[in-house]
């Protein structure tokens, strides 16, 4: 058990934490593109920051406030031509395949990453988001540990591979005709290897 002092120095993102600065050094998933209309600001809590989302002819704009606080989805117009004022920092944005990332950090910006899902046309992807109630740590530990889709997402039967494309977990097994269904519930305790590596640790299940 970990004490309650390292459990908040990793688990807390505010602007002035650590974990915070951290993650603020990365781009970082703030809203879909569905839930931004032209010209209404969307509220956004980012990394513990509230903050505004906005579309107007310059494109996204991630800002701490606007300028004109009597913007609202009641009265703003909703006209073509509109460009909102923004007062304070505005964040970079990318728009990647129905989600807007955004960058909080100091400095120049990283590459985005060139993740397949990332360059998939929008025949092959589709982007939703959930309500988690849990800190950031949690949900990425339950993301990376191999043994859970075992438990989590166990099917009692098999369907038709070939029947499956857009569904979780439908496919087979590389190079064999054995759908992942039955090796998750069949072989629920996978070998587990950690290698250490330049980037950070490399988790394989066997």
């Amino acid at each position: 058990m970990i004490s309650q002092q390292l459990n908040d120095q990793i688990t807390r993102i505010g602007a002035n934490d650590d974990a915070g600065l951290l993650l603020r050094q990365y781009w970082q998933p703030a809203a879909l593109c569905d839930d931004i209309a032209f010209g209404l600001p969307f509220a956004v809590n980012l990394l513990s920051e509230q903050l505004a989302l906005v579309k107007d002819n310059c494109g996204f704009k991630l800002v701490t406030r606007l300028v004109d606080e009597s913007y609202s989805p009641r009265v703003i117009p909703r006209a073509e031509d509109i460009e909102i004022d923004v007062d304070g920092p505005i964040y970079p944005t990318v728009q990647k395949n129905g989600v807007i990332f955004a960058y909080l950090g100091s400095g120049k910006p990283p590459e985005f990453p060139n993740f397949d899902c990332f360059r998939a046309p929008d025949t092959h992807v589709f982007a939703f988001k959930g309500l988690w109630r849990c800190n950031w740590l949690q949900a990425l530990e339950v993301g990376i540990d191999p043994a859970h889709a075992s438990f989590l997402h166990r099917f009692l039967q098999d369907e038709d591979p070939t029947e499956g494309y857009g569904k979780q977990f439908r496919d087979t097994a590389a190079n064999t005709n054995i759908p992942m269904t039955k090796i998750l519930r069949e072989y629920p305790r996978p070998e587990i290897l950690v290698d250490e590596t330049e980037y950070g640790l490399k988790i394989t299940a066997l």
